[in-house]
């Protein structure tokens, strides 16, 4: 069972059949549950139009949960890069490959993922470049199977502002993204390796974005953004467990 803040998941037996199921807890309202079920289901059939990536297709919504098709075989975006035998920096062309695979993946998402409710998201500067949101567009909802394909997972905002579907500035998928990529991959790595590889590796997947959308991306602007989601991370960490405050510590040195 995987457990966070804002829900718990595991598999439930059905007869012959296995499903992943995402519990909600109580402080989720009924309404954000019902918002993920039918984005999840617009995800699902554009990754089927698209054949750029999976989504696991949303079989029921009941009460607080969320009954998903079953995806095995795969290993965690995070856990890809950073411990599977150093790939990060052990293979270059993969990795590369990997990038322009994801920035192609979230600009046809911010192309052609079109929600009918929605919620518009406060931009920080007044820009044009705005689109239907992915959310959490980061490495623990990117997961890569064993035969290379691309599955997402989550698409909500909960790092932002705990809403799903939300219509607002690019920047705000594309910062994440850099800001996952970058401060959240595991411990040991703030220590040991060159970051300059991780700014060589997002402005792969930026340049296929760009290619994708026809958008040229504002590193000024970008950069605003993020400063915007490193803020409202730090302040959503429980610190008055050791383990949460360690991470608070260690996050603000960081990204000091």
């Amino acid at each position: 069972m995987k457990q966070n803040n804002y829900s718990q998941s595991g598999i439930k037996q059905v007869s012959n059949h296995r499903y992943f199921v995402k519990i909600y807890s109580p402080e989720i309202s009924l309404e954000k549950i019902s918002d993920e079920f039918n984005k999840s289901k617009q995800l699902h059939d554009l990754a089927n139009r698209s054949r750029l990536f999976l989504f696991p297709r949303p079989i029921s919504f009941e009460n607080n949960n969320i009954s998903f098709e079953l995806v095995e075989d795969f290993i965690e975006l995070r856990c890809f890069l950073f411990k599977n035998n150093n790939l990060f920096w052990r293979d270059k062309n993969k990795i590369s490959k990997l990038m322009t695979e994801l920035g192609t993946i979230l600009g046809e998402i911010h192309t052609n993922l079109k929600l009918s409710e929605f919620e518009k998201l406060d931009d920080l500067i007044n820009e044009r470049t705005k689109t239907f949101l992915y959310g959490d567009f980061g490495l623990s909802n990117i997961l890569i199977k064993k035969n290379g394909q691309i599955v997402l997972i989550d698409p909500s905002f909960n790092c932002v502002n705990k809403k799903v579907n939300v219509f607002g500035s690019i920047y705000w998928d594309l910062a994440y993204f850099y800001f996952s990529l970058k401060y959240l991959m595991p411990l040991k790595y703030y220590l040991l390796y060159d970051f300059g590889k991780i700014e060589y590796f997002f402005k792969i997947f930026k340049e296929a974005y760009e290619k994708k959308t026809n958008t040229i991306i504002q590193d000024d602007i970008l950069d605003k953004y993020l400063i915007s989601i490193k803020n409202k991370y730090l302040n959503q960490l429980n610190k008055k467990s050791f383990n949460g405050l360690l991470w608070f510590l260690i996050l603000k040195w960081r990204l000091s």
